[in-house]
């Protein structure tokens, strides 16, 4: 399976999504971010593409598992991801702007491909409401909350996954049991259809 994590708004939380996904599921994970050395540090040589400005993405064969990880303005890279990806998963948060300018990507990405999530991330009281109201204004898309969470933050921190780290039980598998419930509905939902 392929997953295209993106949005071209910056800071909806893409990158953490991707590398806990990628983490969880255990897929490669190709971005088009300039500068993330966390992954690099997370996830093995072999699993893992950082393309160069200007390098094209390539068609991979359907059994390998990879997430993309992309932003920026939708290019021939962005389109040849999205085409092979079995699902396009749309970050992000509860600002009016970055809501506008997600439900214009979503309309652009709609003519690439159909199967489309949408993951209101960072969320606290209210915001899974008023994410909810905006997009179906224009959508009928799933919608998949991640509450806001010092768990994704700490995948990079610890190396591991949000399910790995409840695993290891203790303190975090009591703070982050919610948020790995909350991947488990979207990696459920993306794996079932």
């Amino acid at each position: 399976m392929k997953f295209t994590v993106y949005n071209y708004k910056g800071g909806v939380g893409k990158t953490r999504i991707a590398l806990n996904l990628a983490l969880t599921l255990d897929f490669a994970i190709i971005t088009n971010e300039i500068y993330i050395p966390t992954i690099k540090k997370i996830i093995p040589d072999n699993k893992y593409i950082q393309l160069e400005k200007n390098q094209a993405l390539e068609t991979y064969p359907d059994e390998i598992d990879i997430i993309f990880d992309f932003g920026g303005g939708i290019d021939q890279r962005i389109i040849t991801a999205i085409k092979q990806s079995n699902w396009v998963i749309v970050p992000v948060t509860n600002d009016h702007d970055e809501l506008e300018a997600t439900i214009n990507i979503i309309q652009e990405i709609e003519d690439i491909k159909k199967n489309i999530v949408v993951v209101a991330n960072r969320t606290a009281q209210g915001d899974l409401e008023e994410i909810k109201k905006a997009i179906s204004k224009h959508y009928s898309y799933p919608i998949f909350e991640v509450k806001k969470s010092k768990g994704l933050r700490n995948i990079t921190k610890e190396g591991k996954s949000i399910k790995a780290m409840v695993e290891e039980g203790g303190l975090k598998a009591h703070s982050y049991k919610a948020l790995d419930q909350q991947f488990d509905k979207l990696i459920n939902f993306l794996k079932k259809v």
